[in-house]
């Protein structure tokens, strides 16, 4: 899963930095506004990691292992799955006029706008092979259960 998905991971990755770098450097409210609803998806993180450090010491077929999988899907749904759509939305509705007195028009808006849409179809991708991983966990419990 790791490689299949090394392009995205890198895209993600370095168009992190580089918003990070610029909302940094231009210190623009609405663009850390969007920043920091980024960060937000990073809350999934601790339960992936540590779904992931479980499985390579072998306890995937634990109870543990299924409710950190459960807590990682549905944060992974709340952070990652419905706050992108609702920051895009915002970030389409807010008047141009709050963008001024810097390089927001040409540069920090269209960033923005691209930014969080990159970020969402990535998360929904991944979301796609999390439930995916997720169900067939499922799957080898409940056949497991019925043997």
């Amino acid at each position: 899963m790791l490689r299949a998905n090394a392009f995205a991971t890198t895209v993600h990755h370095v168009l992190g930095m580089v918003v990070h770098v610029i909302c940094r450097h231009y210190n623009h409210g609405l663009f850390a506004l969007y920043t920091s609803g980024v960060y937000l998806a990073e809350g999934s993180t601790p339960f992936l990691n540590a779904s992931w450090i479980m499985k390579s010491v072998g306890l995937d077929h634990t109870f543990l292992f299924a409710v950190n999988g459960t807590l990682l899907v549905l944060n992974f749904f709340v952070f990652r799955i419905l706050i992108p759509p609702l920051l895009l939305h915002h970030w389409a509705t807010t008047n141009l006029d709050s963008w001024e007195d810097y390089p927001s028009e040409y540069i920090m808006r269209p960033l923005t706008g691209f930014t969080l849409f990159i970020f969402m179809m990535l998360n929904f991708m991944w979301f796609y092979t999390l439930v995916q991983l997720f169900v067939k966990g499922i799957r080898q419990i409940s056949k497991k259960n019925k043997e």
